[in-house]
């Protein structure tokens, strides 16, 4: 079988992600879904949090085994069946990436026009890819809705969203990472009467579409509504609950923030939803009852301006406003503590077992206890160049590091 190059380097190995394609044991490949796997964003669960710690000790090592170059964006990786699967943009192209897991290699590459459209950041696609039965689900920053065979990467259906359904990306372009429930594909589009729509993920058909709200730039997540299965949708006008399989909307809460940046995705707590934004807004913990979505409390404790926070054992934790790491009382919204991490302005934070994997702008990786109690860091590594905005990804023993110029870098934790 032909190899790709690979940079001859000393450790960590530099890949050149050069493709080769019509891979004979990809046509079979198992892309399953496992607890230690991370086939979408934010993890199995869409929560940030893997119940498999990355760790096999009690005072862990981090070494760098391959990295590579992916190209400009924000997208994060998702990995199942040994395969990883990303998104980046060069000389006028995006690409979405299949590279082997372990090694870094290349075994397929897809191509599309595409505009970079940096405005105060780097620019490139910012929609994680979502995987599942076998398909790979994309949506870029102007609105193209591909499903792609991830055994191959030939386009199975595409769909551009602003030529039909009218809808109208967000100032920065869309970032809503696709979310794959039973045979829908549901995605925050902003169109007129197709805020929100849900499409076949076997034909790209519209199954439904529904509201009339402008994009924002989260990325929906599903939630029991007092038994009735719903997708939380936080656009440029909230939090949107609506029937999973109709469309049908449940319950609405405005929350405005400047420039429509309703971005970090919402943490479910149980019966309640936890949102937060940045540009001083905050963040609130709201219950649903009644029909109603209903605030427990506010405050302006976490501003998570487009990065999310996740929840453990009663305590959410994430990166407020200019990198100083918090962790906030989940029933009261109380600073449990807070941390002062020289992370730069963001930070990403993501949880395996009782670590919590902490994903620095300035390229760091760092693990530090998931403790309600203080700050404890057992680990920290420099992963990547700065700036990352990149939500980590892990599987197994090795953490998934981006940074937004396109350097992908595979660390193992010992």
């Amino acid at each position: 079988m032909h190899q790709p190059e690979i940079t001859a380097v000393r450790k960590p190995r530099k890949v050149s992600l050069i493709p080769y394609l019509s891979l004979p044991f990809l046509a079979g490949l198992p892309l399953t879904v496992s607890a230690t796997e991370w086939p979408q964003w934010r993890g199995p669960a869409r929560t940030g949090v893997v119940a498999a710690s990355v760790a096999k000790s009690g005072t862990p090592s981090m070494e760098k085994i391959w990295e590579g170059e992916v190209g400009v964006g924000c997208a994060s990786p998702v990995i199942s069946g040994g395969k990883l699967f990303t998104v980046g943009h060069e000389n006028g192209k995006d690409t979405v990436w299949c590279l082997d897991a372990a090694t870094g290699k290349v075994a397929w590459r897809h191509d599309y026009d595409a505009e970079l459209l940096p405005q105060n950041y780097d620019g490139g696609p910012a929609g994680t890819p979502t995987l599942d039965g076998g398909v790979l689900y994309t949506y870029s920053r102007e609105g193209l809705v591909q499903a792609l065979d991830a055994a191959t990467g030939k386009v199975k259906w595409k769909v551009d969203v602003t030529k039909t359904l009218g809808g109208k990306a967000p100032q920065w372009g869309y970032s809503s990472s696709p979310l794959v429930h039973g045979e829908l594909v549901i995605l925050d589009v902003g169109g007129p009467g197709a805020s929100s729509v849900a499409f076949n993920k076997g034909t790209g058909a519209v199954v439904w579409k529904t509201g009339d709200d402008k994009a924002g730039y989260s990325s929906p997540v599903l939630f029991n509504a007092g038994g009735t299965p719903t997708v939380a949708m936080f656009n440029e006008y909230g939090l949107v609950l609506l029937e999973v399989t109709s469309g049908k909307p449940v319950a609405r809460h405005r929350w405005e923030t400047s420039y429509g940046v309703n971005a970090a995705t919402p943490v479910i707590v149980g019966d309640s939803i936890f949102i937060s934004s940045g540009y001083g807004v905050g963040c609130a913990m709201l219950k649903y009852s009644g029909g109603k979505l209903e605030e427990v409390w506010r405050n302006k404790e976490m501003r998570n301006q487009f990065l999310s926070s996740v929840y453990k054992d009663g305590v959410i934790y994430g990166f407020d406003e200019k990198g100083t790491l918090k962790a906030l009382d989940a029933a009261s919204g109380r600073v449990r503590w807070e941390e002062k991490t020289g992370a730069g302005q963001h930070g990403a934070v993501i949880i395996s077992g009782d670590l919590l994997i902490l994903q620095y702008e300035r390229g760091q990786i760092v693990l530090a206890k998931a403790s309600g109690d203080r700050f404890d860091k057992v680990a920290e590594f420099a992963a990547v160049r700065p700036r990352s905005w990149v939500t980590p990804a892990v599987a197994g023993d090795v953490i998934y590091s981006r940074n937004n110029g396109g350097s992908l870098a595979a660390v193992r934790v010992k």
